[in-house]
């Protein structure tokens, strides 16, 4: 008895399966993302169906990283010690001034800290960056700018690179860190 193996096209009629599940596959994918792309509540939904596995206060979206990043560097500038300070963590945050390292401040410390050193260098401008969530970890966030400014009574310019880490804490973004970098 012989035995032949075919090579080349299928012969019509045969049905194959990994073709199938290749378009089926992407069918589901491109539905998936159409379906949210035009309900967009539809991801919420979806999740409370799921066995409740999300609750309503996950659903909830805290405020955007990039907002919270921008409403700091407008403190910055303006030299709001006040505004700073009320986005500092309660738990305290981490100061690393040019050299200067504070490794855990509470907030009045932090405003008197900031307020000393922003005497030194008052205003200027202040470009974003970048801003980013840490990756895997979706409470943590950081920011880094670009810092212009001068010199108190010399006039000179001086840039800084001045970093910043966010946690997202009860919904709300608060600063962990602050770095001044030259």
């Amino acid at each position: 008895m012989k035995t032949a193996f075919r090579t080349g096209p299928p012969r019509v009629g045969t049905f194959h399966w990994v073709g199938t599940f290749r378009w089926v596959g992407t069918f589901l994918l491109v539905g998936t993302f159409l379906l949210l792309a035009t309900f967009p509540w539809a991801g919420s939904v979806r999740a409370s169906v799921l066995g409740n596995r999300v609750s309503a206060s996950q659903v909830e979206q805290p405020a955007d990283l990039e907002e919270v990043a921008l409403r700091f560097a407008r403190a910055w500038v303006k030299g709001d010690v006040q505004a700073l300070g009320s986005m500092v963590s309660p738990s305290g945050v981490r100061l690393f001034f040019l050299g200067d390292f504070y490794p855990s401040v509470t907030v009045p410390r932090a405003v008197s800290a900031l307020r000393s050193f922003l005497a030194r260098y008052p205003g200027g401008a202040v470009d974003l960056i970048r801003v980013s969530q840490s990756s895997g970890a979706t409470t943590h966030g950081f920011a880094d700018f670009e810092w212009r400014t001068s010199v108190t009574g010399t006039g000179e310019v001086v840039i800084f690179t001045l970093f910043v880490a966010l946690t997202l804490e009860e919904k709300v973004w608060t600063v962990t860190e602050i770095r001044v970098l030259t």
